[in-house]
């Protein structure tokens, strides 16, 4: 089974446009795991000052933020095709390198245990992505291929280099990775003085299943549609609009792209 993991999803109605788009690229029949930790009932501002502070790189604005934990359950009814749906709210919120490796974490032992009895005698395979990105094609339909002898598959963080491996967007196989995780533990893993989560996690897989790794030598840029930076307003809204028209995405009833379209989605 397939499967798409999106964590960091504190953009709500964001994710939700580009999940909206990727449920159009991908083709295959797959499922849908998010893990979530946004605040319910802090005020944006406040937030995003707290953004700030962990990240100052961070895009998360007042006009952008969005913490209504309902829309990611009330989403799934505009995602026919889709095979299975669930989402994981933990709260309160942690702090960003805690947080995002404790919603990995979560989200990786749930794409282990989701399964069926169509596919019952199939491995899983999960596509890691941070809620925001949008696949620039089918990726998550290539896992098999990508994992077809190897446990995880990786490519740069783009425009930082070394040897990070991104935790924007990977592959694996969910039932091995998460056991990896949780033999590391928290001192390592969790750790917010142990480096920046793309670091920890190179040096994890690196260590534990060396062998296993089909490390592309790429980076980003040839998979997501914000490439190696972030969607800014007036640029994102051009590289997205040129997606949609150039993919026939449907906006159907979907209101999160038709939001986006009427100038409501940034």
């Amino acid at each position: 089974m397939n499967i798409l993991l999106l964590t960091s999803c504190n953009r709500i109605k964001q994710t939700l446009l580009s999940l909206s788009l990727n449920v159009q690229t991908i083709k295959e029949p797959f499922s849908i795991i998010i893990v979530d930790s946004s605040t319910p009932g802090i005020s944006a501002s406040q937030m995003c000052t707290q953004h700030q502070n962990e990240d100052p790189y961070n895009v998360v604005k007042p006009h952008n933020y969005c913490s209504d934990i309902n829309l990611l359950y009330d989403a799934q009814k505009y995602f026919n095709n889709v095979e299975d749906y669930k989402v994981i709210h933990y709260s309160p919120r942690l702090n960003k390198q805690r947080g995002e490796s404790t919603s990995v974490a979560l989200g990786l032992m749930q794409a282990s245990l989701i399964g069926n009895r169509q596919h019952r005698n199939e491995p899983n395979y999960c596509l890691k992505l941070t809620g925001t990105s949008i696949l620039k094609y089918d990726l998550l339909s290539e896992l098999p291929t990508l994992l077809n002898n190897k446990d995880v598959v990786t490519w740069h963080r783009a425009n930082i280099g070394g040897y990070e491996r991104s935790t924007r967007v990977f592959g694996c196989r969910p039932d091995v990775l998460s056991g990896v995780i949780a033999k590391e533990g928290w001192s390592k893993w969790c750790d917010d003085e142990t480096g920046v989560l793309e670091q920890r996690f190179a040096k994890l897989i690196e260590r534990e299943i060396p062998t296993r790794i089909n490390y592309t030598g790429n980076d980003e840029n040839g998979l997501l549609l914000e490439g190696g930076m972030a969607m800014q307003d007036s640029y994102g809204r051009e590289r997205i609009i040129n997606f949609i028209n150039d993919n026939k995405i449907e906006v159907g009833n979907n209101p999160y792209i038709q939001e986006f379209l009427n100038g409501q989605i940034w």
